[in-house]
């Protein structure tokens, strides 16, 4: 979905990466891409789960939907992955919140993660929060950039 998106939203010289630890969902992903039937810009990385593969300084924006839970060593990963940011370039996480705001979601909120210790792993990884923006009824949204 997401992906999509930010393909049709960057300008003629951006480019939009789509990472994933499974192949599969790249399959997925790339196919999507191409019954939109126009040109696109993407490349796709298959990950591991410590590191995106990102190149150093190559993007502005990381956006993060609804994975955070599955990242391992989540404050490491992050602090890694600040190399591969430009100068000025942000991190955006969209998660459920892990009380009653989020209701039904059809999986465990045990999955969850906070949105403080969303904020507390990222001080921790060297980051600061630059916005919070309020207008998801059943998500956060935050913003972070290097400190």
């Amino acid at each position: 979905y997401f992906t999509r998106r930010f393909v049709e939203a960057v300008t003629e010289t951006g480019k939009v990466y789509a990472i994933d630890v499974e192949p599969a969902a790249l399959k997925y992903v790339k196919e999507s891409l191409v019954r939109m039937n126009r040109p696109y810009k993407a490349e796709f990385i298959l990950a591991r789960p410590d590191n995106p593969g990102l190149p150093n300084g190559s993007v502005d924006l990381i956006f993060v939907c609804n994975t955070f839970h599955h990242l391992e060593n989540r404050t490491t990963y992050f602090r890694n992955v600040r190399s591969s940011l430009k100068p000025g370039g942000r991190i955006a996480i969209v998660d459920y919140y892990h009380d009653e705001r989020s209701g039904e979601l059809g999986f465990p909120k045990k999955h969850l993660v906070a949105r403080e210790t969303v904020v507390k792993e990222f001080n921790a990884a060297g980051y600061r929060l630059v916005n919070d923006h309020k207008f998801l009824p059943k998500q956060y949204f935050l913003e972070f950039a290097i400190q």
